[in-house]
């Protein structure tokens, strides 16, 4: 059968026909004898398997409905479930939505059940089309007929969310999947903050990461960054520094991008001496090159700080008690602990939307009411 695809995958335009009837089947076993029978419902699936793969999609309805014309004279020749399932690959391949959504209604209608390719490819047209609407619905109907999707599947839908700005909708996919019993991963959590941060939910965002971490997922610098990027944008100094503890607690850095942020949230938040301070403290790790002096030229260490970093900002002169307060807020943020409901905590403070199985659980994750 591979050689038949193979054939068929480099055969011109109507020669198709002529290779099919070229090819002779010897049966190993007088049990196989049904399958290999020239033409029948098995060879019509494979051959327009071989056309979707090809993105024939024109040829591949057209044998489909030669298929659908024999079966009125032959019952046994009705297109199945994977026949179903090429030909609106194929059509998915070739991006047609419209042909694929209406092979899925006659689908349904002759009373064949989809399997997971059949929602997979419709989803990834819907994807595609912007029809985020249209692949939703068609997710729940994949989950309502006990069907649990792969974790390409999740991304993929999440990424096309993320593109269009539909946050409510990247939530609900990432609540459902949990419920149709697949876990999410370090990616799918990755996906949804940056989701959410690009549409200023900074709320959301927040909860989230806070699950995350108490669910030990391991998230990358980029996710981390998002939500800074969203809080120096706010002034929200003190969850900043949250997030920040937080990263140091799970030993994630910061990298110079993320201090940099994490002092502009303490600058657009109004606490100049906090932003120094750390400035300081970043400058020393080698994360930030020192602000040079005003009006001056910079000094011999700029060369020695990363070419490409951000710059400190200068210290501000500010009140003596002011500035104690400051730092004192700075230093609880940074007491001992090193677990991650510690890290969480750090983050923590609102509560949360979200309920994610740890990636090394076996439990089903639910949402919380």
């Amino acid at each position: 059968m591979d050689v038949l695809k193979a054939r068929i995958m480099e055969a011109a335009p109507g020669e198709v026909q002529g290779v099919i009837s070229s090819v002779q089947f010897v049966p190993r076993a007088a049990a196989f004898t049904s399958l290999i029978q020239m033409p029948n419902t098995f060879s019509y699936s494979a051959l327009i398997s071989a056309l979707a793969r090809a993105g024939r999609w024109q040829e591949a309805e057209r044998y489909f409905q030669e298929l659908a014309a024999k079966a009125q004279r032959h019952p046994d020749m009705q297109p199945n479930t994977v026949t179903y399932a090429a030909l609106i690959s194929a059509y998915e391949k070739g991006g047609q939505l419209d042909r694929a959504l209406a092979a899925f209604e006659r689908q349904l209608a002759a009373d064949v059940a989809p399997d997971l390719i059949t929602y997979s490819s419709l989803i990834t047209a819907c994807e595609r089309a912007g029809s985020l609407g249209q692949a939703s619905c068609l997710l729940d109907q994949l989950h309502g007929s006990g069907l649990v999707g792969n974790h390409q599947l999740y991304h993929g839908l999440l990424s096309a969310c993320q593109v269009a700005g539909r946050w409510e909708l990247a939530v609900e996919v990432f609540l459902g999947m949990q419920c149709a019993t697949m876990r999410p991963t370090a990616h799918t959590v990755g996906l949804l903050l940056g989701t959410l941060c690009e549409a200023g939910q900074a709320g959301h965002a927040l909860c989230l990461l806070c699950e995350a971490l108490r669910g030990r997922y391991e998230l990358g610098p980029s996710a981390y960054h998002a939500v800074l990027q969203l809080l120096a944008g706010l002034g929200d100094w003190r969850a900043a520094l949250g997030v920040y503890r937080a990263m140091q607690l799970v030993k994630a850095g910061p990298d110079a991008s993320s201090a940099g942020l994490i002092v502009a949230a303490c600058m657009h938040g109004g606490n100049q001496a906090l932003a120094a301070q750390l400035a300081g403290e970043f400058v020393a790790q080698g994360l930030l090159q020192p602000a040079p002096p005003p009006g001056g030229p910079t000094n011999g260490s700029a060369a020695e700080a990363p070419a490409d970093g951000p710059a400190a900002p200068a210290a501000h002169a500010s009140h003596p008690q002011q500035q104690h307060h400051h730092q004192a807020q700075y230093r609880r943020s940074g007491s001992s602990g090193s677990s991650a409901s510690t890290a969480a905590a750090s983050v923590g403070g609102l509560g949360s939307t979200y309920s994610i199985a740890s990636p090394r659980s076996s439990a089903t994750a639910s949402p919380k009411a």
